[in-house]
């Protein structure tokens, strides 16, 4: 979000600088306020602090993104993934926690799009069912929407290959606990998909406030969804 603040400030620091160029009395030679004469030195001065507020925009939004990761990296670390790969536009996290292989993509914000995480957490549900607060699922087209019995999750979306199936899941208590833990902890999330993907759980975030204790509690969150989900699974 800081980073997004500062880009409101340089058009209006470059129409503060102009305005300054014309109306601000100078001494010596210097033509009189808001005379014609002055249009090539305001050209200079505007143009000169654009360049100088370019180059530390770019800066500071390097170090907003490097801030963030910093943080990403020792929290991860504590649950067993390690950095991967990494470059301008992701940082791909990798390893096992609780004996599930987790695998995490942070994309920082590019011009007025938040924060994306991508995190998938290795399972056996042998079951496909998508969650999301928001329409549309795009990996669920192909599935029927559901209405669990738990009134927490009404004002979701929900859908499912074997709706059967995927009732029974969402109210199991011990599947349903550690999936509602995962919710509460959603907060500042601007969107967000949870996908049931038979051998995976899928995430999809998008936040504008990255927060690597929200990323740690989902990962415990979603695992212990996944253990109970594995050991519940109807027949």
């Amino acid at each position: 979000m800081r980073i997004i603040k500062a880009l409101y400030i340089l058009p209006l620091g470059l129409m503060i600088v102009a305005l300054a160029c014309y109306a601000i009395p100078l001494p010596g030679s210097f033509p009189q306020p808001w005379a014609s004469e002055r249009n090539l030195f305001a050209a200079l001065v505007t143009g000169s602090f654009g360049l100088g507020s370019m180059v530390l925009f770019a800066l500071f939004a390097g170090h907003e993104v490097w801030r963030a990761a910093c943080g990403f990296n020792s929290s991860l670390a504590g649950l067993g993934l390690s950095l991967r790969k990494t470059s301008f536009f992701a940082r791909h996290y990798r390893g096992l926690f609780q004996d599930k292989l987790v695998e995490i993509t942070l994309r920082p914000a590019y011009r007025l799009e938040p924060w994306r995480i991508e995190m998938t957490l290795q399972t056996s549900l042998n079951i496909y069912l998508a969650i999301g607060n928001h329409k549309p699922l795009l990996a669920s087209r192909d599935c029927s929407p559901i209405t669990a019995q738990n009134l927490q999750f009404e004002d979701l979306h929900i859908y499912a290959e074997n709706e059967p199936a995927a009732t029974h899941l969402l109210n199991n208590p011990k599947a349903y606990n550690p999936l509602q833990e995962f919710l509460n902890n959603l907060g500042g999330v601007t969107g967000w998909e949870l996908y049931l993907e038979f051998d995976q759980i899928r995430v999809d975030v998008r936040t504008y406030h990255p927060l690597s204790e929200q990323v740690t509690g989902w990962i415990a969150a979603l695992s212990e969804f996944a253990g109970t989900g594995e050991s519940k699974k109807p027949h």
